[in-house]
């Protein structure tokens, strides 16, 4: 989505077309913008600096011709059109290709990259990708070089980047990064070593790490990043090892995981994290075996699982959790069986899937999962096959897909849609 920004401008006439049909309170312009994608009539945002209240609008048909001045706001405009990209485009070159990084969309809608490797070394290196200018650029520079490691944003704005490996050592060691100086501190090590971790943003503004490996064995182990003290502290263990699996909020602020490997066999248990007790409980079993597979929350609140491997077949099958019976039920099929592919939720509800790897070719088609319809659909290809590459929402809507690797080994590049 793209759209005109007025600075220092609102709308105003009497008609009742003039006042918005949602009015929200978020903490910054990107936040609003992000609301205005999720309701799909929007078609302009105000957004009050002061008072952090995001004007949603629906109808601005000469609305533009009746504005006045307020040095409080910005007004956003969406050019027709531009709500719903369906082609991918190569970004601007990166400064370095990366495998085995993570990516998160910061506060002001860039998207920032970390780690991995880079063809010849296993790097602390990151980088920012900015959707307004399609360029990449150098940001500082993490503590430790790291692989195989989790970022998240968290709530204050800052970026929690946590473990991974560096040339056979496994670590765990934790630091942020601060976007308004682009600088990183170090901060409280984590109890355990781990890669492949999952890093899992609670409601209370803690961080729940699951699983994983230490290079050894696979980690039944959980623990909680308090962002107010920088210390890591143990919560109790998962049902058992698990590596591979995913993991997602629930609407009531617990959280689901899912699948992955559990003691050398691939599993299709799934388990739940009170983040009130700190407590884990079975929850039902998918219909398949999955790891190497993709989690989404949708906004009707049920979870989407889609493809993975089962231990002989990679899978194009997918299956919705609903929290409310804690069953799992079948859905479509994706047009290609898949694994170590990627999955958002768009700004229209539906969940687009693109490019993983198929046992024989990688891939570089891309589905959409309707859930109102509760069918695929395929859409445009990637410009290049790719697998283990990370997904991230712009602040503009689109959709930002990073590096991962293919049948030449070597990491990889950036495109949107």
């Amino acid at each position: 989505m793209f759209m005109t920004s007025i600075v220092g401008s609102k709308f105003y006439c009497a008609q009742s077309t003039c006042t918005p049909f949602a009015n929200t309170t978020e903490r910054d312009i990107f936040q609003c913008e992000i609301a205005c994608l999720f309701e799909v009539r929007c078609k302009a945002l105000t957004f009050h600096q002061s008072t952090l209240n995001c004007e949603i609008f629906g109808n601005v048909a000469n609305l533009t011709a009746n504005m006045i001045a307020d040095s409080n706001v910005t007004t956003m405009i969406m050019i027709d059109g531009t709500r719903f990209p369906n082609i991918w485009t190569t970004t601007s070159g990166m400064n370095q290709p990366r495998l085995y990084h993570a990516a998160c969309t910061l506060t002001n809608g860039q998207v920032l990259v970390t780690g991995g490797y880079n063809s010849s070394v296993y790097t602390n290196s990151a980088e920012l990708y900015d959707s307004l200018t399609n360029m990449w650029k150098w940001t500082g520079n993490m503590t430790n070089a790291r692989q195989k490691h989790a970022a998240i944003l968290l709530a204050n704005g800052k970026v929690l980047v946590s473990g991974g490996s560096n040339v056979g050592t496994y670590l765990t060691t934790s630091e942020l990064y601060d976007s308004s100086t682009g600088v990183w501190t170090a901060t409280g090590n984590m109890i355990w070593r781990r890669q492949y971790h999952l890093m899992t943003l609670l409601r209370s503004g803690k961080v729940l790490v699951t699983g994983g490996s230490n290079g050894t064995i696979n980690l039944d182990t959980a623990e909680l990043y308090d962002v107010f003290t920088g210390l890591w502290i143990a919560t109790t263990s998962m049902s058992g090892p698990r590596l591979f699996h995913t993991a997602s909020i629930l609407p009531s602020g617990d959280v689901l995981i899912a699948g992955g490997t559990m003691s050398g066999a691939v599993t299709s248990s799934s388990e739940i994290y009170n983040s009130t007790t700190g407590l884990w409980t079975a929850a039902g079993n998918m219909i398949k075996k999955r790891q190497y597979h993709t989690m989404s929350l949708l906004a009707n609140g049920k979870i989407l699982v889609a493809g993975g491997f089962d231990g002989t077949t990679r899978l194009n099958t997918a299956e919705l959790y609903d929290s409310a019976t804690n069953l799992w039920t079948a859905t479509g099929n994706m047009s290609s069986a898949r694994q170590q592919h990627a999955a958002i939720m768009l700004a229209n509800g539906n969940v687009l899937v693109a490019g993983g790897y198929d046992g024989t070719n990688y891939l570089n088609t891309a589905d959409l999962y309707d859930p109102s319809t509760d069918t695929w659909t395929s859409t445009t290809q990637l410009n290049v096959q790719r697998r283990q590459h990370t997904v991230s929402m712009l602040g503009n809507g689109k959709v930002l897909v990073v590096g991962g690797t293919n049948s030449g080994n070597s990491p990889l590049g950036a495109e949107y849609y």
